[in-house]
């Protein structure tokens, strides 16, 4: 997010004034010193963000992706991936198995790649 701000010429304190939030909170979330907030409570932030840094559709989905990292490496899970394995026993099962398994990351980019051709 810093790297496109900074891009844009675009103030961390003109940034937070526009999407509605602290400075300092920003600070935080560009710094990894907080995680970003958890989708469903930050929808509306990531939209905001998205929009006033003029992300492609293609960054856009960089930075879902680099939101919900911060998420994971802080030991958090997204409340929408808590309820989706709540609602679906195939998945977590899958998930029980990948770990008795010691699944590489290699191994879940094949699974995924797999998936994508579906």
């Amino acid at each position: 997010m810093a790297e496109k701000r900074i891009e844009k010429h675009i103030s961390i304190r003109a940034l937070s004034s526009e999407v509605g939030v602290e400075a300092s909170f920003l600070s935080e979330i560009e710094t990894g010193d907080r995680p970003f907030p958890a989708r469903t409570k930050a929808g509306n932030l990531s939209s905001r963000l998205i929009e006033e840094l003029g992300l492609t559709e293609a960054e856009a989905s960089e930075f879902y992706r680099l939101a919900d990292e911060s998420l994971y490496s802080n030991g958090r899970v997204s409340p929408e991936m808590v309820q989706y394995l709540q609602d679906a026993p195939m998945a977590q099962q899958a998930l029980r198995k990948a770990k008795d398994l010691g699944f590489s990351d290699e191994q879940w980019k094949n699974f995924m790649t797999t998936m994508d051709k579906k």
